[in-house]
């Protein structure tokens, strides 16, 4: 049993927690999709098969609501898939399809890193500073333990890719869509509809 003053208790859960969180990085750049939705939590997968029908038949006054991370995702969707390739999907699907298809590569995500973690007193959650070359960003990222195994709530980071857009929208004079699009184009090299808000045919 581990008493002396210093110790911390819940060393292995981080160290899981960092081991998830890395194991999730690797796996959006290993297009790993079977991987991935292994690592993020039951609600991560439960927001992702909502964000689908939203992606699908959402129009346009609807997605102006979401949050830039979500408006990028379903950018995506209409943009790089077919309604019968996403219709009959849940969100353990979704996440398998999308990245089986590469559309995280090379997004950064691996090059985050989590500082100090917080574990609840139930043991059962945690919250963990995001860090990029070494320097906090002043986002959290949420862990749970579902069963035995600590997943990430996926969800917890898209304030931090929501920033990113609101960011770059500001430097350069534009609006947030006007960055995800141009973003969106630049990735596949090729140009996204004006209908692009508009329900999936």
């Amino acid at each position: 049993m581990c008493s002396p003053p210093g110790c911390d208790k819940h060393q292995a859960d981080k160290e899981a927690i960092r081991d998830v969180f890395s194991q999730y990085g690797a796996a959006r750049q290993a297009k790993n999709g079977v991987h991935a939705a292994s690592l993020v939590t039951a609600n991560t997968l439960e927001y992702f098969r909502n964000l689908v029908k939203v992606g699908l038949d959402g129009k346009k006054a609807d997605i102006a609501k979401l949050c830039a991370a979500d408006r990028s995702e379903i950018v995506m969707m209409r943009n790089r898939a077919t309604r019968s390739q996403l219709k009959n999907l849940d969100g353990k699907g979704y996440i398998v399809f999308a990245y089986t298809q590469g559309w995280y590569e090379n997004d950064g995500i691996d090059a985050l890193e989590l500082g100090k973690i917080t574990v609840s007193d139930s043991c059962d959650r945690a919250s963990a500073q995001v860090t990029f070359q070494g320097e906090m960003v002043g986002y959290f990222v949420v862990f749970v333990k579902e069963g035995e195994a600590w997943k990430l709530d996926e969800t917890s980071i898209f304030p931090l890719f929501s920033n990113s857009w609101a960011v770059a929208a500001a430097e350069a004079g534009i609006t947030e869509d006007q960055v995800i699009l141009q973003e969106e184009e630049q990735r596949t090299g090729k140009p996204v509809s004006p209908t692009v808000w508009d329900p999936m045919r």
